[in-house]
């Protein structure tokens, strides 16, 4: 008969007990002791041996330091770190895991205190609740909510991250040639706000009614007249007499450039066509601004 560790625990059967009635060879006491030290010796070699901590203490922990070693010590970070493995790991509510690393992990309903989140293969673009963010800010994909942001939120800081797009209008009844041009504009939800900036060149030329396209496409205009979207400023040059005039979105895509004058039948001020004449003839060196906001389709 031998000890049944460390394969499976000992019974009365492989560690029988002596009875008053029995003696010292029924069971045999030779064969009981070898049982016994064959039990001892196996759970010396499945604990191990060490000269030091060898009591168990408080947050303490049996650990294997070495082949055929063991200690009673606490559970390092370098410890956790060499442990591998998969399956289900529960821990205690309250408790701080500090220096792990979990690959492919699923945390189920946890709350989260940290002063940083760093992405896995690049350390700004992740995912969040479903929002996209790429190189640490929220990408254009994201969509925010409507009523998300308020204006009233919108008036802090200068706003210097906030930067005017420029833009390339396609003109008609108007020849740009050499022309100075600078067209800006900035959208903000569906608030459409631009500003162009033109001086004419000596290949330049201006035609009656000339339009441009708009940056962005407008809700449907109610009239081709009467949609006003800003004011245009018309000037021989740069320190000639400026005349008021406006413009109008025609189209979804484009905008009219009109002039505020008096007529010869009228002593009130109309809106006139502009020509290559009206509100003066144009040449080198006239100047046309217009500015305007609208609502975006």
């Amino acid at each position: 008969m031998a000890t049944n560790f460390p394969g499976a625990l000992d019974t009365s059967s492989t560690l029988p007990y002596p009875s008053a009635t029995n003696d010292t060879n029924s069971p045999s006491l030779s064969s009981g002791q070898s049982n016994q030290n064959d039990a001892v010796i196996a759970v010396e070699t499945k604990v191990g041996y060490g000269a030091s901590n060898q009591t168990p203490a408080n947050d303490k922990v049996l650990l294997g330091t070495g082949s055929g070693t063991s200690d009673w010590g606490a559970i390092t970070t370098s410890y956790l770190s060499s442990i591998t493995g998969s399956g289900a790991v529960v821990l205690a509510s309250g408790a701080t895991l500090s220096g792990a690393t979990l690959n492919t992990a699923t945390i189920s309903n946890p709350t989260l205190n940290t002063d940083s989140v760093v992405g896995y293969t690049t350390s700004n673009d992740g995912t969040v609740y479903g929002v996209s963010i790429s190189g640490g800010a929220i990408s254009a994909s994201a969509g925010i909510a409507n009523g998300i942001i308020q204006p009233q939120n919108l008036t802090s800081g200068t706003g210097t991250s906030w930067t005017w797009q420029p833009w390339t209008p396609t003109w008609a009844n108007l020849t740009i040639g050499n022309a100075t041009v600078n067209a800006v504009y900035i959208q903000t939800g569906l608030m459409v706000s631009y500003t162009i900036d033109v001086t004419l060149g000596n290949t330049s030329s201006v035609g009656t009614n000339p339009t441009y396209t708009l940056p962005v496409t407008s809700v449907a205009p109610i009239s081709a007249f009467y949609h006003q979207t800003g004011q245009t400023l018309m000037a021989l040059s740069t320190s000639g007499t400026a005349y008021v005039g406006f413009t109008s979105i025609n189209t979804t895509t484009t905008a009219l450039i009109n002039i505020m004058e008096n007529t010869s039948s009228t002593s009130s001020i109309q809106f006139q066509s502009v020509t290559s004449a009206d509100p003066f003839v144009w040449t080198t060196g006239s100047v046309l601004t217009v500015s305007g906001s609208y609502q975006a389709a």
